[in-house]
């Protein structure tokens, strides 16, 4: 998989300050606080950036490989 469209779940308004934004594809206008209190950011992410993430502690949700549905379409 080379880019998947994602969610990328932050537990406060900070986190989303110290996410790498300009190197990522972070749809920040597509923020949704979640009836739990999460923030929900889609955003369109390669595989190194989804490990990345995920090993700085966020959680990240994988929805569908671009390539895929873009095929698809």
């Amino acid at each position: 998989m080379g880019k998947a469209y994602a969610n990328i779940y932050l537990t406060s308004v900070d986190d989303l300050k110290k996410l790498d934004a300009p190197a990522m594809d972070i749809h920040r206008r597509g923020a949704r606080r979640l009836d739990d209190g999460r923030i929900r950011i889609p955003a369109v992410l390669t595989d190194e950036q989804v490990k990345k993430l995920a090993g700085e502690g966020y959680e990240v949700e994988v929805k569908a490989d671009v390539q895929r549905v873009q095929n698809e379409r």
